[in-house]
């Protein structure tokens, strides 16, 4: 019917609610692994700077941060701002 509402057509252009959902979870998860990685690395090797995770997990300095402040959030790590002589 000319004029009258496009009912049930998606512009493939425009985001929908769906793919930001769908985009949010996928996050979640590449983050909550990552924080499992720089857990794991700290289990074993113990108190270290941020560099050494960073090279021993091989995750992205993104991911690293957004890991580090999933796991402390959870009160899982705690920071330090000593600085090192």
């Amino acid at each position: 019917m000319p004029g009258g509402p496009r009912v049930g057509r998606l512009d493939p252009g425009r985001p929908t609610a769906e793919m930001f959902r769908t985009q949010e979870v996928a996050m979640d998860v590449e983050i909550g692994d990552g924080a499992g990685m720089i857990w794991q690395y700290l289990h074993e090797h113990g108190p270290t700077t941020l560099g050494r995770p960073r090279q021993g997990t091989k995750l992205s300095d993104q991911l690293l941060l957004m890991g580090v402040g999933w796991l402390a959030r959870r009160a899982r790590c705690r920071l330090s701002s000593r600085v090192a002589r």
